[in-house]
């Protein structure tokens, strides 16, 4: 879980005790489990300062493995195991791509409005973009790949 106090915390689902709690620099806006990798990837944003950025929690310590500095706030993630990449939305319409392994950004694309939600469907290889016009554009793992 993530609250407002920005902390990021694992729980135990049998015993409902805490496992662990990290401090975030910026607001943990977005969680997702990233399972291949034993990560817990958190999308951390300030909205007024206009900043964002991505850490890498090992999912048994919390122990941050690494950070990507994303240069604006991110509205929401989508962690795509085929390509083992985060794929990030963000309010000012981009749609970004980050290779974990080179930790890097592959690539960038405008989406015309403010992306405000995102899910990757394993089963289907597909990511649907939801925008703020009400629209969802769905991308295949070949777009994606870029």
């Amino acid at each position: 879980s993530a609250d407002r106090a920005n902390a990021v915390i694992k729980w135990d689902a049998e015993s409902g005790n805490k496992c662990w709690e990290v401090t975030t620099e910026l607001l943990p806006w977005r969680l997702v489990a990233a399972v291949d990798l034993g990560a817990i990837i958190v999308a951390e944003s300030d909205f007024k300062a206009l900043i964002g950025r991505i850490t890498i929690l090992d999912t048994e310590s919390g122990e941050r493995r690494f950070q990507l500095e994303c240069g604006g706030p991110i509205a929401c993630i989508a962690f795509v195991p085929e390509l083992r990449a985060v794929v990030t939305g963000q309010r000012d319409g981009a749609l970004t791509l980050w290779d974990l392994e080179s930790r890097s950004q592959r690539w960038s694309r405008p989406m015309g409005f403010p992306v405000t939600a995102m899910a990757y469907c394993y089963v289907a290889r597909r990511l649907a973009v939801g925008l703020k016009d009400g629209s969802v554009r769905i991308l295949t793992l070949d777009e994606l790949k870029g």
